[in-house]
């Protein structure tokens, strides 16, 4: 799950499994769902180019997100503020606009 690009079927699949027993399995090794795994590791990617380069738009692709406002939205579930927000309060620079 690179990224988080790996889909669940494409794992299921390769594995050769149903989706309750890759849940169930992953969710006893791992802690938490696939889905969630997947979407954490996609954010995480993201997050640490964030921090780099700022450009929302080539983070967004690049990360496997479907569009900027998907990354904000996962930005603030996992860090409690938007990605301004987090530029501001670390008096970062960015290529980021107001809206």
């Amino acid at each position: 799950m690179h990224k988080g690009t790996l889909s669940i079927d494409e794992l299921k699949s390769h594995l050769g499994v149903n989706y309750k027993w890759l849940e169930r399995n992953f969710s006893e090794a791992v802690g938490m769902t696939p889905k969630c795994y997947s979407s954490l590791q996609r954010f995480i990617h993201a997050y640490t180019a964030f921090r780099v380069q700022k450009d929302l738009v080539r983070i967004t692709a690049d990360s496997g997100y479907s569009d900027t406002n998907h990354f904000i939205k996962d930005f603030k579930k996992y860090t409690g503020q938007t990605p301004m927000q987090y530029l501001r309060a670390y008096n970062m620079k960015s290529c980021l606009t107001e809206s």
